[in-house]
């Protein structure tokens, strides 16, 4: 089933706030708005305007917003969830920043991914050096990160790789679709039936959005 919770211009990235039931997204048209509505989409609401925007995600425990600007003055930058206090994280100059995601748990602490749509590089940086940790070898159709502890996620074109950090960095294809893949979302979810079961979520160009096991 697809619920329509709310009407955007051109949504690209998207986070949820699941302490305050908020959903947020940056928007590509004019005039190119970072903004906010409730799960049920009511109280929508504009955070801020800051350039070009594109990827999103939301450090929750932290209460900050992370963002990229592409393709002119390319940064990723972060707000508080009011859009105030903006400042610029990293500079990535030529780099085209299209997937963003935060890391706590197999680094010991905070931690920045993101992947770029050019070369298919992806970076992560604690806020003082930038690693590099693998390259997808794909031009132009990297357009969405996901990490959960020692795995990530990248929307890969038709594909989504899983890229391993442990024991060894490597990556392998986990699912290939006939529409291009614009983003992928990792949880885990519990229940009474089911008390543990993992499921990604892969959005694709066609549907709102598709469950993949």
């Amino acid at each position: 089933m697809t619920e329509t919770v709310t009407q955007a211009r051109r949504p690209i990235g998207v986070a949820i706030d699941p302490v305050d039931n908020h959903v947020y997204w940056t928007e590509r048209l004019a005039p190119e708005e970072l903004k906010r509505c409730n799960f049920d989409g009511t109280n929508k609401i504009s955070i801020l305007q800051n350039g070009q925007l594109y990827a999103l995600t939301l450090d929750y425990r932290n209460r900050w917003l992370y963002y990229s600007i592409y393709p002119t003055n390319s940064a990723i930058r972060r707000s508080r969830l009011n859009g105030t206090e903006t400042q610029t994280v990293l500079d990535v100059y030529t780099e085209q920043v299209t997937g963003l995601n935060i890391d706590k748990m197999y680094y010991n602490g905070d931690r920045l991914f993101w992947l770029e749509r050019k070369n298919g590089d992806v970076k992560s940086s604690n806020g003082t050096n930038v690693v590099k940790i693998v390259s997808t070898n794909a031009t132009n159709e990297n357009l969405g990160i996901h990490v959960h502890n020692s795995d990530i996620y990248c929307a890969n074109g038709k594909r989504i790789l899983l890229v391993t950090l442990s024991p060894r960095t490597k990556a392998n294809v986990m699912f290939s679709d006939k529409d291009m893949i614009y983003g992928v979302l990792f949880y885990k979810e519990k229940g009474k039936c089911i008390p543990d079961t993992e499921s990604i979520y892969i959005y694709v160009v066609s549907q709102a959005h598709v469950p993949r096991a």
